[in-house]
């Protein structure tokens, strides 16, 4: 009788343990199948912070854009940004781009600690660390040898911050340490003599005062040519290439000129500053330089300055550019995402369509309005829609209004919405 009872309780223990594993089986092959099934849609909005971006030389349907972010998710254009789509990825922050002028195909992407580099036009990266790099500011590809690659970047040695000057030889793959700027100092920018590439030009500041370099032999040695270059900031440099005797260099005091291969430099007129410059590829009097939310034109070499801003936003301009074929049409970019203007800088519109490149810090639904949605952007603002989770038209893409900026509002970190009111909204701004 006692081995009865056994054998009755060793069925119940495996019937248990069939029901289990049967109850088991069938959730995951549920999970399995809600995966397999489950769709997202993207409701953007389009747009975000864009560190860089670079225009191909031989095809100017051509760009890539770095967005803020690590990893960054590399965007490319094949139709002047009107659309976007995301190709790559790279694993740190990406601050400045380099094209090769002979072989548009090979693509360099400064990072914080590394040089990336494509030879597929930004599908897949080769990573190269640099020793002690805290910050690749800017590169330039050799414009008469295609392996010779120059850098200014910020090297932390001993708990101190230095711009340096790099070279590389091979293509990136090494890089040699030429040049360092006397005293703690931070890179910004350099500039190679598209007719004599053994003339360079770097810039760093050394706070409390701005430093500029030249270099006549190919980076073996510079001279500081800084002259009467007031501020503390430096920001962008360029050579016109017709007469490379010109040089224009931004900083937070104003733009200079020199017209004599930076052996003396002139104060511009008529313009607070510019973040970024880019020359007419037809007409080198013709200067664009970008601020905050605006851009400022001269059309005689820099002597008058005028100012447009309709349709800019997003702060400080991370780059402007000139189109190479259409030089009517001029790029500019800002942490508010990609502007394109068609009629020469006088009015913009955003170009970022497919570009889902925004960091979003909070997102709040509204309680007495089930299609309205509010979010915050990091680096950025407020967005809202009122037009969002339509159950007559599920796959609608909704429209983003862009909130007027307030205070600091690009660190906005939480958000609530009053429960009976659409239109009452509470932020909380600051960095956490």
């Amino acid at each position: 009788m006692r081995q009865v009872i056994i054998l009755i309780k060793l069925c119940v223990i495996l019937l248990l343990m069939v029901a289990s594993n049967s109850i088991s089986f069938a959730q995951a092959a549920l999970e399995k199948e809600l995966t397999q099934y489950a769709s997202w849609q993207s409701l953007g909005p389009d747009g975000g912070r864009i560190r860089a971006f670079i225009q191909d030389p031989f095809n100017s349907n051509i760009l890539y854009a770095a967005p803020w972010g690590n990893p960054c998710r590399i965007q490319k254009t094949e139709d002047k940004g009107n659309s976007w789509t995301e190709i790559s990825l790279i694993d740190e922050y990406v601050g400045c781009f380099a094209i090769d002028p002979n072989m548009p195909s090979v693509l360099y992407a400064g990072g914080r600690y590394s040089v990336y580099k494509s030879v597929d036009s930004g599908r897949t990266w080769h990573k190269y660390t640099i020793r002690n790099a805290f910050d690749i500011h800017d590169m330039t590809v050799d414009p008469d040898h295609s392996n010779i690659i120059h850098a200014c970047i910020t090297t932390e040695e001993y708990s101190d911050y230095f711009c340096s000057y790099f070279r590389s030889v091979d293509g990136g793959q090494t890089w040699s340490k030429l040049h360092v700027m006397s005293g703690q100092s931070f890179g910004s920018c350099i500039a190679v003599d598209p007719t004599n590439s053994n003339v360079i030009y770097i810039g760093g500041n050394d706070y409390p005062l701005i430093q500029v370099f030249k270099s006549v032999d190919g980076g073996t040695s510079f001279s500081n040519i800084t002259s009467t270059i007031k501020g503390t900031r430096i920001y962008d440099m360029i050579i016109d290439p017709s007469s490379p005797n010109k040089i224009y260099v931004a900083t937070d005091y104003g733009i200079y000129r020199s017209a004599d291969y930076g052996s003396s430099w002139a104060l511009t007129e008529g313009v607070a500053y510019g973040y970024k410059l880019s020359l007419h590829p037809q007409d080198t009097n013709i200067i664009y330089a970008g601020y905050i939310d605006g851009i400022y034109t001269s059309r005689d070499g820099g002597v008058n300055w005028n100012y447009f801003s309709n349709g800019l936003y997003g702060g400080e301009c991370s780059g402007v550019l000139v189109d190479g074929d259409s030089p009517n049409i001029i790029y500019y970019s800002s942490k508010g995402g990609f502007f394109k203007s068609v009629n020469s800088g006088t009015d913009w519109i955003p170009s970022n369509s497919g570009m889902r490149i925004a960091i979003v810090k909070d997102l709040k639904l509204t309680p007495s309005s089930p299609t309205t949605i509010y979010i915050a952007c990091q680096a950025d603002a407020l967005y809202k829609t009122a037009n969002a989770l339509s159950e007559e038209i599920p796959d609608m893409v909704p429209t983003w209004v862009r909130l007027p900026e307030f205070a600091a509002c690009d660190f906005i970190c939480a958000l609530m919405v009053h429960p009976q009111n659409a239109n009452v909204v509470y932020a909380l701004e600051g960095r956490g």
